[in-house]
């Protein structure tokens, strides 16, 4: 499992093993198997709001941040791969679960766009408008990799199919 927090701190813990019960089984500890802070050569330096494995291989994961940036990660070398400077706050982060043909993440930061980066290209694909009121939320399709579905502040939902 991949979490972040407000310290900027950013971890990997292993859920298929507990190292201790708590109250009686009702809570189980996870080992930390890697952790980064701002200490590290590539860490975010502000909290960390989102992240997720690369749906296709656990061999990269992505981490958006407040300080402005997703990086991609190599998971075996803890090295940032990617980083994409954002126009503002990271909030959310998404990738298809699906995807075969692109490797997009849609991003939503604290303006009221979406921003889709491309991880093949290293560059950003598209910024998608249409919320008046921001965007709560982005998530892609599990029944189609090109279809992103957006939810915003204005109380509409969106449906844009990226092919």
């Amino acid at each position: 499992m991949l979490s972040g927090a407000s310290n900027a701190f950013a971890a990997m813990f292993d859920v298929q093993r507990g190292t201790d019960n708590v109250g009686g089984r009702a809570i189980t500890r996870h080992k930390c198997l890697l952790a980064m802070d701002k200490q590290h050569e590539h860490g975010h330096k502000y909290a960390v709001s989102s992240g997720m494995w690369y749906p296709v291989n656990i061999g990269l994961f992505v981490t958006g941040s407040y300080d402005h940036h997703i990086n991609v990660w190599d998971t075996n070398t803890t090295q940032v791969v990617m980083d994409f400077k954002m126009s503002g706050k990271m909030y959310r982060t998404a990738m298809s679960p699906l995807a075969t043909s692109h490797m997009l993440i849609a991003a939503r930061t604290e303006d009221v766009q979406v921003h889709l980066c491309d991880i093949a290209s290293g560059a950003f694909a598209h910024t998608l408008s249409g919320h008046r009121d921001g965007v709560m939320t982005v998530e892609w399709s599990t029944s189609s990799e090109w279809v992103l579905l957006i939810g915003g502040c204005d109380g509409a939902m969106r449906s844009l199919n990226q092919k």
